[in-house]
């Protein structure tokens, strides 16, 4: 497969892979199309030729991962895309084998396929994953699967993560 080259947004990483991926950028837009901010990770214009994927991954350290151990957590976010047809999203959260380094990683939970209308914003969620022994650092992963698409976007926003055993709605806070 064909990547496009990750590019980091913080602890925010996008990548897609298809037979042959051939444009496309991942930003962070101020006039998101969702979400009460205005702020949205945007995969924008994107071109993928076969069987498209992209995922949107977001690290969380060891510093702050070793708080969620053994703790009940649910996340959500809010996504939406102009494909023109429902698509499948899906989200999995990992575990990192060794202290902030992600390139071994294990499945804590993976979720089941939710189907997302075109150009209708939805809120998609992983709720009670047990996180066990998740200290080295978390992965949440956002699998987002149109299939072949040309100069397509897709936005993220209103991500949260949870000490609960549901998603509850997202809650904007000032830092």
């Amino acid at each position: 497969s064909a990547f496009t080259a990750s590019k980091a947004l913080g602890t925010h990483w996008g990548m897609a892979t298809g037979t042959l991926v051939s444009a496309g950028t991942i930003t962070q837009v101020t006039s998101a199309n969702i979400g009460d901010s205005g702020y949205a990770f945007k995969f924008n214009n994107v071109t993928l030729i076969g069987s498209g994927i992209i995922y949107h991954r977001y690290r969380i350290s060891s510093k702050i991962a070793v708080e969620l151990i053994n703790q009940t957590m649910s996340f959500s976010c809010l996504v939406y895309h102009d494909v023109g047809s429902a698509k499948n999203f899906t989200i999995t959260i990992r575990k990192a084998d060794a202290s902030d380094n992600f390139t071994a990683v294990t499945v804590i939970q993976a979720g089941t396929a939710t189907a997302v209308d075109s150009a209708t914003a939805t809120t998609i969620k992983l709720e009670g994953v047990v996180m066990g022994a998740c200290g080295n650092g978390v992965e949440i992963e956002i699998k987002f699967e149109p299939g072949a698409i040309t100069t397509k976007d897709l936005e993220i926003t209103d991500m949260q993560f949870e000490i609960s055993s549901t998603a509850t709605d997202f809650e904007k806070k000032l830092y």
